[in-house]
Formats: C-alpha cells, sequence, structure tokens
C-alpha cells in the first residue's frame, strides 16, 4: 500500500521560495527538477517514514519529528513525522539555515 504525504502551510512556502530561487538563479529547468526530486522524496519516505532521521528538537511540542534529504539536493531538508497512512511534512529547509530556531 502506498504511504501519502501531507504537506503544512510553511512547508507549502518553503517549496515555492526554493523553486523561484532555482528558476532566478538557475533556470527553469533546474527548479523543475528539483520539485521532481522534492516529490520523489516525499512518495519514499511516505512509503518508508521510518527512514528518516530523528530531530531531537528542545522543546517537546514538536512530537516525532524526523528528516531527511532531498535525492539530488541533499542540503534541502525535508522535516516530517508519520501520519495516518503516510506522513506530514513540516518544512522544507537548507541545512546552512538556523534549523533549530525555525523550528522552534
Amino acid at each position: 500500500m502506498k504511504g501519502k504525504f501531507y504537506k503544512e502551510w510553511d512547508a507549502q512556502k518553503d517549496l515555492v521560495q526554493i523553486f523561484r530561487y532555482y528558476a532566478r538563479e538557475g533556470g527553469l529547468s533546474l527548479a523543475r527538477r528539483f520539485s521532481t526530486q522534492a516529490n520523489n522524496t516525499f512518495k519514499r519516505l511516505a512509503d518508508m517514514p521510518n527512514m528518516g532521521v530523528v530531530y531531537n528538537p528542545a522543546h517537546a511540542h514538536l512530537g516525532e519529528l524526523r528528516f531527511f534529504p532531498i535525492s539530488g539536493f541533499e542540503k534541502h531538508l525535508v522535516f516530517y513525522r508519520a501520519a495516518e497512512g503516510g506522513i506530514e511534512i513540516i518544512r522544507v529547509l537548507h541545512s546552512a539555515r538556523d534549523v533549530t530556531d525555525i523550528l522552534e
């Protein structure tokens, strides 16, 4: 059975910003490749939610959060948690950003 993925509003915004950045800096082809790879990674994680590394936040309100790199764009990390029948994508962030501050 295939898992499903659900994107939170912040994750949607992250993906739009990243797409726009790649379109502006590398062209539409690169931006589309990023989107394709992101969706492929989401599908893979939805099928195997425990694949990612457990994120240990300072605050427990984030729950069982995990992260995993986007294939081909490894500096972009998907932060997600297991949900009924798949995963819930919380954020998609570049690893150079202050991830802890953003998530908390």
